[in-house]
């Protein structure tokens, strides 16, 4: 298992999908690029991660002070790796904003404020990851980041008097590369053989190098690299189908196979990811959105390995090669361990990581939501996750009442007890959609987010349960607490 494992590689995966502040965009398929990424990082059939060594923040959970402590554990696992051989990799999806009259870039977490006054203290400054970088200092560093997702953009304006929605700056992280980007020539010549993304192909691996460049994928040594998903003011596009970005997209591409690499290769190089990224990038935005997208990456060292090349076994000329959107599942086993490791991360570092611990794995890949034994759930037992609450409390304030309560503990009795008769139905799913129903509406009853995502899960699933649901709450009178009032007015619009 050892030698087929990328058992020195430690990846921090950050998502911000929402916003605290209602005045920055949401993002909702930032998530959908999260779960891509991790799920090609942990499969042992691809890039092969030891899942203990993947730690991910999304929603929520990727508040300022979440993404720091994700960078000390980070640097924890660099530290405590005795191999000397320890690969780091950081994974940003998210806004990258600038201050006009400012230098510094900005990445935007969970709980960030635009207000001009707040927008620096409240956000995760390029001067800041810099020095954090430089004290984990690996022998390898990857650094991506994807900001300035077009998919904000056209849902709500951000007030450009107060900032430029711009691209991470790479040269911050890396001011001297000494590897530069393919020539023109080079990159229109690996281009050539690069479908748009969800057309129809049959592409089969092919290691025959470029002219000119044929020693360039040898790995031979360590370093650091920064790769952006754009440049300047461009945004980073959204594909329809599968939903996740274009850099997202090539970029699980290039860690299975698709990268220019020797024929011998066992393992994924950064300059074959950062190569493959540079040249199908640009083109697939030309072509599906009409736009201009260039990703970036500035790079010192030697080529180094980030990711084993289909979990070790390498990849022979002519060989069919995986689709980003269609991989295969990822093992249970290795679901399992993730899950249970990450929640273990959370609670040492005393982030309530909910949605990352309970999400569906593989589920934009293979459309399978992986089982999970609720035991692995920390702190998330239903009947825990209400003991303590203050459910006794006036109705003419803006809080729950014991209506409230007595709805979810039916609910959740309802599903687990249809899970025991019929197998086939999607338990965990409707558990997690349910809990993360209830927290939501009892911290802010008017809020509607979770609510909807729940009664949308009980409609797909089990409209049964559902119509119990409308049962309980219909009519809702004065006294009837405020979060009650709220699920019977989504009820209106789910049923529509």
């Amino acid at each position: 298992m050892a030698n087929n494992q990328f058992e020195n590689g430690y990846a921090l995966l950050v998502g911000v999908s929402d916003q605290e502040d209602l005045a920055i965009p949401q993002l909702p398929d930032v998530e959908n690029d999260i779960n891509a990424v991790r799920d090609v990082l942990i499969n042992p059939k691809y890039c092969a991660y030891n899942p203990e060594n993947v730690f991910v923040l999304t929603g929520k959970e990727a508040t300022k002070e979440g993404i720091k402590k994700g960078l000390d554990w980070l640097d924890s696992k660099v530290k405590n790796d005795t191999s000397e051989d320890a690969t780091a990799l950081f994974y940003f999806s998210g806004h990258g904003f600038q201050e006009n009259g400012e230098s510094e870039h900005l990445l935007i977490p969970f709980d960030a404020k635009l207000d001009p006054a707040e927008l620096a203290d409240s956000s995760i400054t390029d001067g800041y990851l810099k020095k954090k970088i430089n004290g984990i200092n690996p022998k390898r560093f990857m650094f991506i980041l994807d900001c300035c997702q077009a998919g904000a953009t056209q849902a709500k304006a951000i007030n450009l008097d107060t900032v430029k929605v711009r691209a991470a700056n790479p040269s911050v992280f890396v001011p001297d590369p000494d590897k530069t980007v393919l020539d023109e020539s080079a990159r229109e010549e690996l281009g050539k053989n690069i479908p748009p993304p969800g057309s129809a192909t049959t592409k089969k691996s092919d290691s025959k190098p470029i002219p000119g460049i044929e020693g360039r994928y040898v790995i031979i040594g360590d370093g650091r690299a920064t790769l952006a998903s754009s440049q300047g003011e461009e945004k980073s596009w959204i594909l329809d189908e599968p939903e996740m970005s274009i850099f997202t997209y090539h970029l699980i591409e290039a860690l299975t196979g698709h990268a220019p690499h020797t024929a011998d290769a066992t393992e994924v190089s950064i300059l074959s990811v950062m190569d493959y990224v540079s040249a199908a990038v640009p083109k697939s935005a030309s072509r599906l959105k009409g736009e201009s997208q260039h990703p970036t990456f500035r790079m010192n060292g030697d080529n180094f390995p980030v990711a084993k090349l289909l979990g070790g076994k390498g990849i022979k000329d002519g060989a069919p090669l995986p689709v980003p959107g269609k991989l295969e599942a990822v093992p249970q086993s290795v679901v399992n361990t993730f899950k249970t490791n990450n929640a273990t991360i959370s609670a040492a570092f005393g982030i309530i990581n909910q949605d990352i611990t309970n999400s569906e794995i593989h589920i934009s890949q293979s459309g399978n939501q992986a089982n999970t034994d609720n035991s692995t759930h920390a702190g998330r037992d239903a009947n825990t996750a209400r003991e303590g609450s203050s459910l006794e409390v006036d109705n003419s304030t803006h809080t729950t009442g014991p209506g409230l309560a007595c709805l979810f503990n039916d609910i959740l009795a309802d599903i687990k007890k249809r899970a025991e008769a019929d197998p086939s139905l999607d338990a965990d799913l409707l558990i997690f959609r349910t809990e993360n129903a209830q927290k939501e509406l009892e911290k802010n009853p008017e809020k509607e987010t979770n609510a909807r995502k729940w009664l949308d899960a009980l409609k797909e699933n089990a409209p049964d349960i559902l119509g119990k649901v409308a049962d309980i709450v219909a009519n809702p009178g004065e006294g009837v607490a405020i979060g009650i009032r709220t699920i019977a007015n989504l009820i209106k619009k789910v049923n529509t």
